[in-house]
């Protein structure tokens, strides 16, 4: 299973995720950004673009404190 997480959700970020959805390049695909609601916002909005497509892709948001924590955890172990 391939996995991509996009680090900030501007504009380039993204434009990043909606690419690699539209393409299929990744089965799971995270969302990270400061602002949970932005993230969260972004990951609903490529969740819907994705009805019509024939594969799918599952796409998560996160807060950027967690993934730091996950990161950490990841490290020690």
């Amino acid at each position: 299973m391939r996995k991509v997480g996009v680090v900030g959700c501007g504009n380039v970020g993204s434009a990043a995720a909606f690419s690699i959805v539209n393409q299929q390049i990744a089965e799971q695909l995270t969302l990270v950004d400061i602002l949970k609601a932005k993230a969260n916002g972004d990951a609903l909005d490529l969740q819907d673009s994705m009805v019509l497509k024939p594969g799918y892709t599952d796409v998560s948001a996160t807060v950027i404190k967690q993934a730091i924590n996950v990161i950490k955890v990841k490290e020690n172990s």
